[in-house]
């Protein structure tokens, strides 16, 4: 697969991290739509979380942290 822009090389990047290349053309829409460092501190986040090695599904839980995020308690 050829990689020509950024949001390309982003979207390769959370496929990867999510084991889910078959949705990479979603990650490529999200990446044309959302700031990158948003993108990639939700992934960071969700990776670094207790659950990330029992889930199953990597995408979905990216995604549904990514549009309703948690907000942190101090």
């Amino acid at each position: 697969m050829a990689i020509y822009t950024k949001e390309q090389l982003l979207a390769w990047d959370l496929a990867l991290a999510l084991d889910d290349k078959k949705h990479f053309g979603f990650y490529a829409s999200l990446a044309k739509k959302y700031p990158e460092w948003r993108l990639r501190q939700v992934l960071k986040d969700i990776k670094e979380s207790k659950n990330w090695s029992k889930v199953k599904n990597k995408g979905a839980y990216f995604i549904t942290s990514f549009f309703n995020p948690v907000e942190k308690k101090l």
